[in-house]
């Protein structure tokens, strides 16, 4: 056999950096895989107000640095609506911690003609004051946080000075998380006359000799708001 005749070409072999290249292509798809997988669609709404029924359930927003910081100079124990108006002005994400209740259920009721949107607690102390109410009271309404309700206050007005202390009529306002819960309430509210303002639901009740007249009051400066009232 003659030793310089030609044995046939040699395998081809892939270069060394074309394999590397290769294997890091696979790696990006698969990582990009794992994340759509994981992660969701990005773009997909996130309705805090929820809608009852099938609806996805609403999820919570973290707070950004600067709502931490503002939140942390709260007292929660001694919550206040003034409190709750610094996070609403800061536009902070509803509902923060420790106010975060069980948002699934509810009910929208698309007849209550009430966007759901953040409203101010000082809007009701103007109100009053432009009934020539005076404000004789603000408490936190002692329930938990259950069924969409986040917090809530009771405000109790009579005649300018509240020579009486209770008043002639109280206004009991409940935030809720979610439009589902704040139109369920509201049906099931067991106040002489309910209102729903924003995020509100408004009961409102005499409590003393002048509350009839006290309550037509109200119902005409939360109208001045824009509150719808159920009948």
């Amino acid at each position: 056999m003659d030793d310089h005749a030609p044995q046939g070409r040699p395998p081809r072999r892939t270069p060394p950096a074309l394999f590397l290249l290769a294997l890091s292509a696979v790696a990006v798809v698969a990582a990009i895989a794992v994340a759509v997988v994981v992660g969701g669609d990005d773009d997909a709404p996130n309705d805090a107000a929820g809608s009852g029924g099938e609806a996805a359930s609403p999820t919570v927003q973290s707070l950004p640095p600067e709502c931490e910081n503002l939140h942390a100079g709260h007292g929660i124990a001694m919550w206040n609506s003034a409190m709750a108006d610094e996070m609403t002005t800061a536009g902070c994400p509803f509902p923060y911690e420790p106010f975060i209740p069980p948002m699934e259920g509810g009910e929208e009721d698309p007849s209550i003609d009430a966007p759901f949107e953040p409203r101010l607690y000082a809007d009701i102390w103007q109100m009053l004051s432009d009934a020539d109410l005076g404000l004789c009271q603000v408490t936190t309404l002692p329930e938990d946080s259950v069924d969409g309700l986040v917090f809530g206050f009771r405000y109790v007005a009579g005649a300018a000075g509240c020579p009486e202390l209770e008043g002639d009529v109280a206004l009991e306002v409940r935030e809720y998380a979610t439009r589902a819960w704040r139109d369920a309430r509201a049906h099931d509210a067991e106040a002489p006359r309910t209102f729903v303002l924003g995020r509100w639901v408004i009961g409102v009740a005499p409590t003393g000799e002048g509350g009839e007249t006290a309550v037509r009051a109200v119902a005409e400066g939360l109208g001045g708001l824009g509150a719808v009232e159920l009948t």
